[in-house]
């Protein structure tokens, strides 16, 4: 029994000592900083807010991402308000293997044709819930692009149309020269932060 106690101990000992060592390693080898946004923003970027605020958050964000749509919410919140400060910039950031994404990605900048960006992105994120879980949520976007009185045949044109698609890859190109490998991904004023720093 003593013996048992004796190799508990000394495995304990072990663990906090790799603990121990990482920790110093962390201290004397901090990690590095993140990469700062690498494409400025522009007139072509979706912008919500005061144009001339002194803090400008650009967001890569994709709308099948369940904490992106907690940012797009607070982010709502704060460049709505007239008093605020804030410029939001929003870019898409949708991997491959997002196919749902995608295709609300699309949608957005479809809507966005119309002058409807930002209702539809207010609309895909506050009924992710309910498009999110679907293999082709096509239809659905139909009728919420429906509900915003676009277009519906120049929607659907656009939602495949190179000109949409560009934009789309262009976004996330633009994410992956600055550093990125997830959504949600925020910089203010041009240096990479994360959600809680904002």
């Amino acid at each position: 029994m003593i013996k048992r106690y004796k190799f508990i101990i000394l495995a304990i000992l072990a663990i906090v000592s790799l603990v121990l060592g990482e920790l110093a390693k962390e201290a004397k080898y901090p990690p590095a900083p993140l990469a700062p946004l690498s494409t400025p923003v522009t007139t072509t970027d979706w912008q919500r807010g005061t144009p001339e605020a002194q803090a400008v958050v650009v967001v890569y964000s994709d709308f099948a991402c369940l904490t992106c749509d907690d940012i797009a919410s607070s982010l709502k919140q704060l460049t709505i308000n007239p008093e605020s400060e804030v410029l939001m910039v929003y870019r898409h950031f949708v991997g491959a293997s997002s196919t749902v994404g995608k295709l609300a990605a699309s949608a957005v900048e479809a809507a966005g044709l119309q002058d409807q960006f930002w209702p539809m992105h207010d609309l895909l994120y506050d009924r992710q819930s309910v498009w999110i879980g679907k293999e082709d949520p096509s239809d659905l976007l139909l009728a919420y692009a429906a509900s915003l009185h676009l277009n519906l045949d120049r929607f659907q044109r656009d939602m495949t149309s190179a000109a949409v698609l560009k934009k789309i890859e262009a976004d996330y190109q633009s994410g992956l020269s600055s550093g990125l490998v997830e959504a949600p991904a925020l910089f203010l004023n041009g240096a990479r932060v994360q959600a809680r720093d904002l």
